[in-house]
């Protein structure tokens, strides 16, 4: 099947969480699809109280619909006011339907 998984999963990519969403057993579920913002940085979510930059929030392709992923487009978007209105940094790929 074709679907997209997106969202903030408040772990880091080598977690149990994480690797849910791609595998079970031998099943191959999807895919995380790497992003970086305009600088080449990864981090998603800015945690103030500990000064802490991570990488949390994630967009997951199912195989089928890799085929669809516009070449270069998965980015993180790092406007100036992409802090204002959440700590994490909205993460977004194109997709040729």
């Amino acid at each position: 099947p074709r679907f997209l998984i997106a969202g903030d999963l408040n772990d880091h990519p080598d977690s149990a969480p994480f690797r849910r969403f791609e595998q079970r057993g031998d099943l191959k579920i999807a895919e995380a699809i790497p992003a970086q913002d305009s600088r080449g940085e990864v981090w998603t979510h800015y945690y103030e109280k500990f000064g802490a930059y991570t990488w949390v929030d994630a967009i997951f392709l199912s195989g089928a619909l890799k085929d669809s992923l516009v070449h270069g487009s998965a980015r993180i978007i790092d406007l100036p006011e992409a802090l204002q209105g959440s700590d994490h940094r909205l993460v977004m790929v194109d997709l040729k339907l």
